[in-house]
């Protein structure tokens, strides 16, 4: 009944927040917190992320690799210890975590084949834009074309003298490290609606951690697939990165505003000059009529 109900709410969950939770079955644990212990069953946890700009960078958030699924959901674990026939975990109190996970580092991996994988204990997690590829049950045989998912992300387990082979250049293959042959459906991704070029240097940066960050000439070249706009994040970016250009630009657009400045106030004491030494020699013209006698006679 215990296993029916924790199934039940798997579905549940992954229908209701389609299935951004990918998780891979690892055994049974308990998460131990202030002496209470909470039974479920302990997970890998895949990356939450999706492919950007036609497939070029896979965009993916940083998680916790564990999760225990309990009857009160997903709580993200971590230094899980073997026990007998159980794992002991310790719950993941960072803010980052499996319910709130863009709280966690994006990173970014280039991707030029289309192709993003990590491994998952035995299994490969694998994320793609391509629609096909090619299943090899051991290096003889010949292989079968098998659809990738809608989705675009899967679970790849199988023996080890099974692999799969994308056709791409150079040919990517993956090979099984499991006992026997499961190819599991992922729903993990993500969209990213907020992303602008501060967000894109500061993934990034997290990146490099791992060494998936790419090189200045990949990240400007992601820069200009995201786009340039009349922004201050544009800004910003362009200071950045042309800080030479920017600093010429901004000298030019200064210097041309205080030539106009001072051009527009000369032109003023000009005017009002003028103006004045009119009203002085009209002055002076009425004065010298007085004085000779001059009037007008209505």
């Amino acid at each position: 009944m215990m296993r029916t109900f924790l199934f039940f709410v798997q579905v549940l969950m992954l229908q209701n927040v389609c299935g951004h939770v990918t998780t891979l079955k690892s055994g049974k644990g308990y998460l131990e917190d202030n002496g209470t212990r909470t039974y479920g069953e302990i997970r890998m946890v895949a990356p939450i992320g999706n492919f950007l700009y036609d497939g070029y960078v896979y965009g993916y958030y940083n998680l916790p690799r564990f999760a225990l699924l309990s009857s009160s959901g997903l709580i993200s674990v971590n230094n899980c210890e073997k026990l007998g026939n159980h794992f002991q975990c310790r719950p993941h109190t960072s803010a980052c975590n499996i319910n709130n996970y863009t709280n966690c580092e994006m990173l970014l991996k280039k991707t030029p084949n289309n192709i993003f994988s990590t491994e998952l204990g035995d299994s490969t997690f694998i994320a793609t834009t391509l629609p096909y590829y090619e299943l090899f049950r051991n290096k003889s045989a010949e292989g079968e074309y098998q659809d990738v998912p809608r989705s675009g992300h899967f679970l790849f387990q199988a023996p080890r003298n099974y692999f799969i082979q994308f056709n791409t250049q150079p040919v990517q293959k993956f090979y099984g490290r499991h006992s026997e042959l499961v190819l599991k459906i992922i729903r993990a991704t993500e969209i990213y609606h907020e992303l602008n070029h501060a967000k894109i240097d500061e993934a990034n940066e997290n990146s490099k951690a791992i060494g998936t960050h790419l090189n200045d000439e990949e990240l400007h070249t992601l820069h200009g697939h995201y786009g340039y706009f009349v922004d201050s994040d544009t800004l910003l970016h362009m200071f950045k990165w042309k800080p030479v250009l920017m600093y010429s630009l901004t000298f030019i657009l200064v210097s041309s505003s205080f030539a106009l400045i001072v051009s527009f106030l000369v032109c003023c004491y000009h005017f009002f000059h003028r103006e004045q030494k009119k009203g002085c020699n009209k002055k002076l013209a009425f004065s010298e009529s007085e004085i000779l006698g001059f009037q007008c006679i209505n």
